[in-house]
């Protein structure tokens, strides 16, 4: 049996039957060195951002929905909006970008919330090895005499890329599109090839995978295949209307992978344009025409063949140059014109912005669709790589140049270090290695075929191994360090539970919201309690546009899809139902005066009619009235309530006062603050018991570098750089409540360059006789129900009842049973007039576009179920 055994081993036909085994042996061992650093320290892939803040709590709180509503399915309504979700938003369209709904996350419903961690490094991985799969399924569709060695080796290069590292373990949904893209394009192979039916089922379950997994990387997706199959389609077929057939067939299953997701993916759709990711896009025609700026440009050129783990790039491997000084000086008139005109579309759009925009929905630029380019030149290896070559004197030369060109370029672009040394001897290594048996091969003076030459394929395998566990070791080594980026497996979950929202409240029936951000800041989602933080790339931009307009600036974390609780602020909290929050020593703090659900309004200005306020004179106008988007449907409420008399008064509460300044290892050189280690600015002022105090910091900006944060007494902002803000809206002055009662404050900034107009004290008296325009509601008893809240509220006179729910289409609302009209108030949130009297007040929630999606979901059943029965029909005619 062994002499069996080890005859079919050396036997092509059990060499093509065995890439999944060998490619299976091939990742473990690699990804055992890898990601020994993880290992080592026990860490998971639940990132410190974007994956701690946003995708663990969303697979945790998947498990649970799922398991709810099974067990509810016949006896309740389904879920549609929740209120653990920032402050209440649609959980189809906020939760689906992060992976709620994607079949990978449907196995959160077999592992329970404590083992979150675990369930999520496992899933990371899962992804990464079947996109390995996948990607070979696709090269044996594309050219089935690939040599197994090239084929192994584009996989592993495939899978183990700088996407994968830099975004995928950062956010788990970026290695969806890993696994679709391959599968969609062995379909579209199979079509151009004249395989294809009517129906393409790779294709077909590829796109319609992937519109479960979010509309954003479907987008992408539909962009590389729309690419892909013009080129491919124009340079194979040669007929215009075998073209346009081909064309069809494409479009047929493209728009039924829609149809057969419509009830995940409209929605999401509908949420991504509503959000506030998509409100202000920035695009405009003339960056058609901008390049990068010479130091971005210096960066792409330099991590074209190395790997950086704290910025985006493509980080080749090194024999990638060697493929594309093969690909341009090996002959290669016609066989790979394809490949040529792909990569040069797409090599191109690698130095432009415009084309970072393009696949990012015309918004702010992204390296996020790299994984296109890494894809068509790991299919490139596993094709060119297979041909014999004769070495030309030529390409042995081209090859020389490459590695001098890298040589100065890694040099300019890197400070002199212990880990610079390291990094650069190690790549050198590799580079030397790859020419010594160039050279060699060149001196046989025979055509032979590289990757067959054991040395060779060691040595490519190699500098993937070598470069990608660089990248995770330790700094103090010379590595990365991207593995310290990431939470330990024991720590990950359990840092949530430990949140001091967990803390046992008496349940005394009535709503309420803890302003707490001590964990996760989508924490309220595994700890199911009403919060006011938001990390979710989609959520309602209303939201967003309250902490705007009232400026609160420690919260709003650096971008519009972030926001982290209220600053302390007393109004702000009153008129959102804050009950609990968290004080300077970390212990929960439970307010006497605290406001329930819905507050009554007898008078109300326009947005409009505020613009000339300042931040915190919006701010105290709260207190009095409402704030609409628009006029209601009213005569009987008053509308100018504070453009006289309170105006004054408005501006009366709000003094800006004198302060003391002290600062160390701060240095002003005209507006430019120069900061050699730490510095620190020191302010001190005459403390008032009955008043708020704000720092404003006029016009900051950070000079260099990428993110930074500026603590302010207990509280601290997030800093981006010019060339880093595309994606955040605002302006440059930051407005912070100082929450400390000593009459002094202290400003720390990091070493750095920023520019600094002015700094500013305010003192605010919030107790100026305000709430005339306010009648309270405690005394409602309000039900809250799946996608439903309902009460019983008594106006005295005509008025307008604010609910601190996010404003958004989705909402019903009915007065004593007849549909009323409900307005954006206090630019984020709802008010409805409520007439004189005892009304019941009922609001049901329905998911925009959920309906329609159910609609098209079974007509498109139906319509794949015809042409299943029609195709099979033609094949047995």
């Amino acid at each position: 049996m062994l002499k069996k055994y080890l005859y079919n081993l050396g036997s092509k036909e059990y060499r093509q039957e065995n890439y999944y085994r060998d490619y299976t042996i091939l990742f473990v061992l690699m990804a055992i060195v890898i990601f020994l650093p993880f290992l080592l320290k026990g860490n998971s892939f639940v990132g410190r951002a974007d994956g701690y803040n946003q995708c663990f709590p969303v697979l945790a709180y998947s498990g649970e929905y799922y398991r709810d509503l099974i067990k509810n399915i016949f006896d309740e309504e389904i879920v549609q909006f929740d209120f653990s979700i920032g402050y209440g938003d649609d959980v189809i369209g906020t939760l689906n970008y992060s992976g709620f709904g994607s079949l990978f996350s449907a196995c959160s419903l077999f592992i329970p919330e404590r083992y979150s961690a675990y369930l999520y490094t496992v899933l990371l991985l899962i992804k990464v090895y079947l996109s390995g799969i996948i990607f070979l399924y696709y090269l044996k569709v594309k050219c089935y005499n690939t040599q197994k060695e090239a084929t192994l080796l584009a996989a592993c290069m495939y899978v183990f890329s700088t996407y994968t590292f830099f975004y995928g373990m950062q956010d788990p949904k970026y290695l969806d599109i890993m696994v679709f893209l391959p599968l969609a394009v062995a379909g579209i192979e199979r079509l151009l090839q004249g395989k294809g039916k009517l129906l393409i089922p790779s294709f077909l379950f590829a796109f319609w995978a992937q519109a479960l997994s979010g509309f954003y990387f479907f987008y992408m997706l539909t962009i590389f295949c729309v690419i892909y199959f013009v080129v491919c389609g124009i340079i194979r077929l040669g007929n215009v209307k075998a073209f346009f057939q081909k064309l069809g067939i494409v479009a047929l299953n493209y728009l039924l992978a829609i149809g057969l997701s419509a009830i995940i993916f409209i929605p999401s759709v509908l949420a991504f344009f509503g959000s506030s990711r998509n409100a202000d896009s920035g695009f405009q025609i003339k960056d058609i025409f901008q390049w990068y700026d010479l130091d971005t440009m210096i960066s792409k050129l330099n991590t074209l063949f190395i790997k950086e783990g704290y910025q985006s790039g493509l980080g080749l491997p090194i024999f990638c140059g060697l493929l594309l000084i093969l690909l341009v000086c090996g002959g290669y008139t016609r066989k790979y014109k394809e490949y040529k005109v792909l990569l040069l579309l797409f090599g191109i759009g690698y130095f432009l912005p415009i084309f970072g925009s393009m696949m990012n929905g015309f918004a702010y630029t992204t390296d996020r669709w790299m994984f296109m380019l890494i894809f068509l030149l790991a299919s490139l290896t596993g094709e060119l790589f297979s041909e014999e070559q004769l070495l030309s004197r030529r390409i042995v030369v081209s090859w020389g140049i490459l590695v001098l060109l890298w040589v100065g370029i890694f040099c300019i672009s890197h400070e002199p270090s212990r880990s610079m040394v390291l990094e650069f001897f190690v790549y050198a290594a590799m580079w030397i290695c790859v020419s010594v048996i160039l050279v060699w091969f060149f001196r046989k003076g025979q055509a032979v075929c590289m990757i067959k030459q054991p040395i060779f394929y060691i040595c490519c395998l190699g500098t993937i191994v070598v470069s990608s566990f660089l990248l995770n070791a330790p700094v103090s080594i010379g590595g990365g360090g991207w593995s310290a980026c990431f939470w330990s497996m024991k720590d990950a979950y359990p840092s949530i539970i430990n949140s001091a929202a967990n803390n046992e409240q008496e349940d005394s029936g009535e709503f309420y919201r803890m302003d707490i951000s001590d964990a996760s800041l989508a924490s309220s989602l595994v700890l199911d309690y009403n919060g006011t933080t938001c990390y979710y790339s989609i959520f309602n931009s209303h939201i967003y546009d309250f902490y705007r307009e009232l400026k609160i600036s420690p919260a709003i974390r650096g971008s519009s899809f972030c926001v982290k609780g209220l600053d302390d602020r007393e109004i702000l909290q009153n008129l959102l139902s804050v009950k609990y929050s968290m004080n300077e020593e970390g212990n929960l703090v439970e307010h006497d005066d605290f406001t329930s659900f819905g507050i009554l309004y007898n008078s109300y200005c326009l947005e409009e009619e505020v613009e000339e306020l300042s931040a915190l004179e919006r701010e105290l106008l709260l207190q009095d009235c409402v704030i609409l988007s628009e006029y209601p449907a009213t005569d009987g409420i008053g509308a100018d309530s504070y453009k006289d008399s309170e105006y004054g008064v408005l501006q009366d509460a709000v003094t800006q006062i004198d302060y003391n300044m002290r600062y160390e290892n701060i240095e002003y050189i005209g507006d430019e603050l120069k900061v050699s280690s730490e510095g620190t600015i020191l302010l001190e002022w005459e403390e008032n018991a009955d008043t708020e105090h704000y720092i404003l910091l006029k016009n900051l900006v950070l000079q260099e570098g990428d993110i930074v944060e500026i603590e302010v007494g207990s509280k601290s902002i997030q800093l981006r750089s010019e060339e880093n803000r595309s994606y955040l809206n605002g302006d440059n002055d930051y407005l912070i409540h100082v929450s400390d009662k000593e009459g002094r404050s202290r400003i720390v900034f990091p070493s750095g360059s920023y520019c600094l107009d002015d700094i500013e004290l305010y003192e605010v008296n919030i107790s100026r006789n305000a709430g005339g325009g306010i009648n309270q509601t405690n005394e409602v008893k309000w039900s809250f129900g799946i996608n439903r809240i309902s009460g019983k509220v008594a106006a005295e006179e005509e008025s307008i009842l604010f609910l601190s729910i996010p404003y958004s289409q989705g909402w019903e609302f009915k007065i004593d049973g007849n549909a009323a009209e409900y307005y954006c108030a206090d630019w984020g949130f709802t008010a409805i007039v409520l007439p004189t009297g005892i009304h019941e007040i009922e609001a049901d929630y329905h998911t925009p576009g959920l309906k329609a999606g159910i609609i098209i979901d079974m007509i498109s059943i139906i319509v794949l179920i015809a042409l299943i029965v029609y195709q099979r029909k033609i094949e047995n005619i």
